[in-house]
């Protein structure tokens, strides 16, 4: 074989290994791409549950706080004495 041919083959077999690995580098980096895609769309996803969960614990808090203060600042329920229950009755 000459020189030349042994060029010629050299060169195409290095151009078809190169078309190859550049279409394997360019499916990689779809692939990537779709995968941060999906990273991106589940992180905002968490980040808004996030933040309703922050909201229910907070309206959760003030509920509790709430009921707190108001179980110890009821009003005690007045009774009534004898003479007041005779009377409540008659007026009816």
């Amino acid at each position: 074989m000459t020189a030349i041919a042994r060029s010629d083959i050299f060169f195409t077999v290095t151009t078809v290994a190169v078309v190859a690995l550049s279409v394997l580098v360019a499916l990689a980096l779809w692939n990537v791409i779709r995968i941060l895609s999906e990273v991106r769309r589940v992180a905002r996803k968490a980040r808004e549950e996030g933040e309703a969960i922050v909201a229910d614990v907070g309206d959760l808090r003030r509920q509790l706080i709430q009921n707190i203060r108001s179980s110890f600042t009821r009003k005690t329920r007045k009774t009534r004495t004898k003479n007041e229950k005779t009377t409540s009755t008659e007026e009816e």
